[in-house]
């Protein structure tokens, strides 16, 4: 039986990571590009456990509700100093408990985060437990995009 290539190999999966800075590397080694704190919504898509996919949708509505009820409050006190500093506030709290959360279930299922300092390195964050793996694809992502690599795996 022959093993499936990762989707390195398809044209613009490397190019689009190097344009985002940001990803993931899952167990098998495909890689998911996302920009700088969208690491959450990425995995939404991906992870087949739906209490996971409902905790991000939970957060995205959350964060929308917020921001429409500032909205609702500026159009009902239009001569009150608005209060957006709450709503970034409430905004990156949600998205903090979130990540963490989505995280940690990442990292216990072997996947494990990039990130890209631009013509130096790439390196990767998971779990200790899923160390091989993450060696064996992350080296060969980073060779590909010729770039060192380091590994933190806690």
């Amino acid at each position: 039986m022959v093993k499936a290539m990762s989707n390195i190999h398809i044209p613009g999966v490397l190019d689009d990571l190097l344009t985002k800075h940001y990803g993931w590397l899952s167990p098998t080694g495909d890689v998911f590009p996302c920009k700088m704190y969208d690491h959450i919504s990425v995995l939404k898509d991906i992870f087949t456990d739906q209490e996971i996919s409902n905790e991000i949708i939970a957060a995205e509505e959350e964060i929308k509700e917020l921001v429409n009820e500032q909205f609702e409050y500026m159009e009902a006190n239009p001569d009150d100093h608005p209060e957006w500093h709450r709503v970034n506030m409430g905004e990156e709290t949600i998205r903090m408990n979130t990540y963490i959360k989505v995280s940690q279930y990442a990292y216990a299922n072997g996947w494990a985060r990039i990130g890209i300092v631009p013509k130096k390195y790439i390196e990767f964050e998971g779990s200790r437990e899923f160390k091989n793996s993450i060696f064996k694809h992350g080296s060969e992502v980073a060779e590909m995009l010729n770039l060192s690599y380091k590994f933190n795996l806690t």
